[in-house]
């Protein structure tokens, strides 16, 4: 009778404690918050939706996570006036504000991720054309913003968010950027006008305390101008000399960009191209959490790559292609180092608009889901960043 009664105990116990287990199972959960804007009138019709749908920009909150109930599904949406021209999300070095760029709201969206919901408040920044992307320096005291239609960058303090300096380089269209404090310096690359009818081949370096315009370097092997386009700039992490990788829109290949502590200016050269593995349009570039991978997304069919610069980050190894979808552009990544998932639209241009979001599964090294949510509604997302609780910033 004791035994009965010690196994009855047994079970009862057990049964409470799955029962305490299943909500955290059933509510597994990885939330991003992804921006979108309609898709062309063109696009609609492929997708048999209708081409006279009004016009629309937001933000979404939706769960990506490949092994929750609710995958691919969208839990909350922020619209934004739809002619705003949203481009991207920003976290500070503290993830507790997020920041959006815009093409054409003359500044910034900003929110508090601590306060929910969430409030966006518009920073009024005049001059800036065309919003591009944000930096953020090591302290976390200011930031920089590029404009790619001002010829200028502003350069703004994170605690009030007012601008307190205006950098600017005239002849150019500034379009990435990185805040390289240890060195003083900025980089910021010159991409192309909106319309891509002029576009340029070089970065300019920035004494950063200063603004003063220091040099400027180009990144195309053309001896007069090219059409390389040069998007990103990103640093390379834990490497000395400090160095940073350039990605060359429509030059399809990567430069990298190295310190000379003697010339206090850096040494430029090429050192992967693109199309010898039957991709184009380079984007982004992304670390792993021990920095011995980069992670590179390329627009043209679509693909996420990864490469080895465990040994010298100068020579990377290309390890493994993935297939994404057309306009592989921004990326996520979980701070366990498990999954990527990949934004792919390009500013809604022909054959680079997918709309859907790639699920990739870093252990793996494969493609393991997509997310048609914002396709299926007509919508190309614009940018993805996961919530703090599951974010790792890729050293961004």
């Amino acid at each position: 009778m004791i035994a009965l009664y010690q196994l009855g105990h047994s079970i009862l116990i057990l049964f409470f404690f799955l029962l305490l287990l299943a909500p955290k199972i059933s509510n597994a959960e990885i939330l991003a918050l992804v921006t979108y804007e309609s898709k062309l009138a063109e696009s609609l019709k492929s997708l048999k939706l209708s081409d006279k749908q009004e016009r629309k920009e937001g933000i979404s909150v939706i769960d990506v996570d490949p092994e929750g109930e609710e995958f691919g599904k969208i839990l909350m949406n922020i619209p934004i006036p739809a002619e705003s021209g949203i481009h991207k999300i920003f976290f500070d070095r503290t993830m507790t504000k997020a920041y959006v760029s815009a093409r054409n709201i003359q500044g910034l969206l900003v929110f508090n991720l601590e306060e929910f919901p969430y409030r966006l408040k518009k920073v009024n920044i005049p001059g800036c054309k065309a919003g591009q992307n944000l930096a953020f320096s090591d302290d976390n005291n200011s930031w920089v913003l590029t404009c790619s239609m001002s010829q200028n960058i502003f350069v703004g303090e994170v605690s009030t968010n007012q601008v307190f300096k205006t950098v600017h380089l005239p002849d150019t269209y500034p379009h990435g950027v990185v805040i390289m404090s240890d060195i003083n310096r900025i980089l910021v690359t010159s991409s192309s006008s909106r319309d891509f009818s002029d576009r340029h081949d070089f970065f300019t370096v920035v004494e950063l305390d200063t603004g003063k315009v220091i040099n400027t370097h180009k990144v195309s092997s053309s001896s007069s101008s090219s059409p390389a386009t040069p998007s990103g700039v990103f640093r390379t992490p834990n490497h000395l000399p400090p160095s940073a990788y350039i990605s060359n829109m429509f030059g399809d290949d990567l430069w990298f960009a190295t310190w000379d502590p003697k010339k206090l200016d850096f040494n430029v050269s090429r050192i992967l191209n693109f199309r010898s593995f039957s991709h184009r349009t380079p984007l982004n570039l992304y670390f792993g959490i021990d920095t011995k991978k980069l992670y590179i997304t390329t627009a043209n069919p679509g693909g996420f790559h990864i490469l080895d610069i465990s040994s010298n980050p100068k020579k990377p190894t290309l390890k493994k292609s993935l297939r994404t979808a057309e306009g592989a552009n921004n990326a996520a990544f979980t701070n366990d180092g498990r999954y990527s998932f990949v934004q792919n639209s390009l500013m809604n241009l022909p054959k680079m608009s997918d709309g859907s979001i790639t699920v990739i599964d870093l252990k793996s090294e494969k493609v393991i889901g997509s997310i048609t949510t914002l396709k299926k509604l007509g919508l190309n997302p614009t940018s993805i960043i996961l919530l703090p609780k599951w974010n790792y910033s890729a050293q961004h």
